[in-house]
């Protein structure tokens, strides 16, 4: 069972390293257990799983406005911002007792000073949020937004519709840039500072 697990991780990093090299940036794949704290800064990271899967990586969850809610919820996003036209809240549905719709967040950002980047994919269907970050569509959804917003680095929110686990499709409701500190220590105590409204843009979901 562990090595059928290190295997589907394994599967999962290499489908992500895919996201990377579509900016051109060249990515190698290893497995470690230490400290993120350990990583250079010039490497990318990528890390998925849920708030409570993810503690080591807490100071670069905070830098985030879209907040996954904290275990034993983890069934609903917030948005801390909230803006003019945001629902504040996109949660979970679940539509049948094998069928369910769950909200998840993608979200590039800066690391270190050295050009380091961490593409985090947080949710409890990571699989479906990974499915939908390294198709063709749900690529072409971002990039055509990142276009929009003049920045490559962003957080979005994705809502993915799975039937016993196995993913269905994904959508993206809610896109924002993010234009904050490279450095995730330096803001990861602080309140998430206003944005302007031009920088986000939500989606109604049901024209799709």
């Amino acid at each position: 069972m562990a090595q059928l697990h290190r295997c589907l991780r394994y599967l999962r990093l290499t489908a992500l390293a895919r996201f990377f090299d579509s900016y051109g940036v060249q990515s190698s794949i290893s497995s470690a257990d230490e400290s993120p704290h350990g990583i250079i800064d010039h490497e990318n990271i990528i890390v998925f799983g849920t708030p409570s899967s993810m503690a080591d990586f807490q100071s670069d969850l905070d830098r985030l406005s879209y907040r996954l809610a904290p275990y034993p919820f983890e069934r609903y996003v917030v948005d801390t911002h909230q803006p003019h036209g945001s629902p504040g809240e996109f949660p979970a549905v679940q539509e049948s007792a094998s069928r369910t719709v769950a909200p998840g967040i993608i979200a590039l950002l800066p690391r270190g000073s050295e050009g380091g980047r961490i593409l985090i994919v947080q949710g409890l269907q990571t699989m479906a949020l990974i499915s939908y970050l390294t198709s063709d569509e749900g690529m072409s959804e971002i990039t055509r937004a990142q276009a929009k917003q003049g920045n490559n680095y962003f957080e979005a929110v994705v809502l993915s519709e799975v039937n016993a686990g196995n993913p269905i499709q994904s959508r993206m409701v809610a896109f924002r840039t993010y234009k904050g500190s490279h450095t995730s220590n330096q803001i990861a105590d602080a309140s998430p500072s206003p944005v302007a409204e031009d920088q986000n843009f939500f989606i109604d979901s049901a024209n799709h």
